[in-house]
């Protein structure tokens, strides 16, 4: 199977030697770190574009039956974040090829590093943590 490097060069996958091979799988790990970054960079600003305007409704766990009987907050996000509009983590989710609770999930956890964790958002590792989780986990 012939694949392309980050030099943008052709090679067949086959043909790898170890250290070859090692260096290609650490260039993907990084470009889904940043991958991931960007995600929630992005997640963030249709989180401030969708905020809860006029008394709106807002988007909540307690709208998915699968959740309502939990004992979780309400609102995406902890207390102190921003209410994001009804029906924002629906239009994200079709955009970003995620399910409905994964995006509401990335939203949250968004909305919680800059509003709730900041110092942390800064931080390089929570970007590490949130890409080895799978899609639609809050653990």
């Amino acid at each position: 199977m012939i694949e392309i490097d980050a030099t943008h060069t052709p090679y067949e996958v086959t043909d790898l030697d170890a250290g070859c091979l090692l260096g290609i799988v650490s260039q993907d790990s990084v470009r889904a770190l940043k991958a991931v970054r960007r995600q929630l960079r992005l997640a963030h600003q249709w989180c401030v574009l969708n905020l809860v305007v006029d008394g709106g409704a807002a988007a909540s766990w307690s709208d998915d039956p699968a959740l309502a009987s939990l004992e979780i907050d309400d609102i995406l996000g902890g207390s102190g974040t921003p209410p994001v509009a009804a029906f924002a983590a629906e239009e994200f989710a079709v955009a970003a090829n995620l399910t409905r609770q994964g995006a509401m999930s990335l939203l949250a956890d968004t909305l919680d590093l800059h509003h709730r964790l900041p110092q942390l958002g800064r931080r390089s590792s929570c970007w590490k943590s949130r890409a080895g989780r799978p899609a639609g986990s809050r653990s």
